[in-house]
């Protein structure tokens, strides 16, 4: 069942108790599949999101997700950004809850790209700089 975005709000205050929240958003490319996920905004105006695992598939997914990250960021200096993993905490039911940096950005239609976009070079760059 999916957690309203002010359950994960206060579960992420539960993780993080020095966070002073003042706002709570639901993130509408996510809340489908095993992971619930809100936006939350702190008095300074930082933002970040809060995951929480809905099952085991959810606890694999975050876990994989995790790595990758860890990975990623261990590639050295990359010209794109990456989220810090801010909080994390395992609920007695064995699901995972997850507080992260968020990184703004929007959402690319790759169907859409032409091969003489210049956001083609970008994207090879960006890939070419983590392998």
């Amino acid at each position: 069942m999916a957690s309203s975005p002010l359950i994960l709000a206060a579960l992420a205050k539960s993780i993080l108790p020095s966070a002073k929240f003042k706002q709570v958003r639901s993130i509408p490319s996510e809340g489908r599949g095993p992971i619930n996920s809100a936006l939350l905004t702190d008095s300074d105006g930082i933002q970040y999101v809060v995951r929480e695992s809905r099952n085991a598939k959810g606890n694999l997914e975050l876990a994989t997700e995790t790595q990758a990250v860890r990975a990623v960021k261990g590639a050295g200096t990359l010209p794109f950004n990456v989220p810090n993993l801010v909080a994390e905490s395992t609920a007695p039911n064995g699901n995972t809850l997850q507080v992260l940096e968020f990184v703004y950005g929007a959402n690319l239609d790759f169907d859409s790209l032409r091969v003489t976009s210049p956001i083609i070079a970008s994207i090879g760059n960006a890939l070419a700089s983590i392998h």
